[in-house]
């Protein structure tokens, strides 16, 4: 077992104002568990942010999706001023935004809540955003279908998206083998 002593050794400080401490479980064997630093308590939260991506006692990842969605619909709705019908930003411009910004901010560390978005209604928060984003890059009525907009704006749907990050993740480390060849972009030719 680690003793502070050791951690100073190898220069790990910690503060005991700052530290929290989050028991995750799957199943609920513990509500409370307590834990000291240097004779202090370390408070202990329901869930906490780490690196961006906020994590529940329970890894449902309901409130970092919650987050990330937010966040999305805040640049979208920015995006969204500057693309009208018959002036502002042209649907290459909104692609190339959208592909660059709003899908990576979507996809940030997917392969670590990727569970999540296996449940329906983390998934349609997520495509009810970039159905918008889609609707001014196609020009289209708001009337039209989440997969006819993906569709006609030529972006897959950010299911497969996120799909494909986890699944290139997993490979490029090893944990996912297959024996059907992997599609690789083709090279630019000028």
């Amino acid at each position: 077992m680690f003793c502070l002593q050791q951690m100073y050794e190898l220069f790990m400080w910690f503060l005991e104002s700052k530290s929290k401490a989050i028991l995750i479980a799957r199943k609920r064997s513990r509500d409370h568990i307590n834990i000291y630093l240097k004779n202090r308590k370390i408070e202990q939260v329901t869930e906490i942010k780490y690196l961006g991506i906020y994590f529940d006692r329970r890894l449902t990842f309901p409130k970092h999706i919650e987050h990330v969605a937010e966040k999305a619909k805040t640049l979208i709705y920015m995006l969204r001023k500057t693309a009208k019908l018959h002036w502002g930003l042209g649907h290459k411009a909104l692609k190339t935004l959208y592909e660059g910004a709003i899908v990576q901010l979507l996809i940030y560390e997917a392969s670590v809540w990727e569970e999540a978005v296996t449940k329906q209604r983390f998934l349609r928060k997520m495509q009810s955003d970039k159905k918008i984003i889609d609707i001014k890059i196609v020009k289209a009525l708001r009337t039209i279908s989440y997969e006819a907009s993906s569709v006609l704006a030529g972006v897959p749907p950010i299911g497969i998206v996120i799909a494909g990050k986890v699944r290139l993740y997993k490979r490029n480390l090893g944990l996912e083998s297959s024996g059907q060849p992997c599609d690789m972009p083709l090279p630019v030719k000028e």
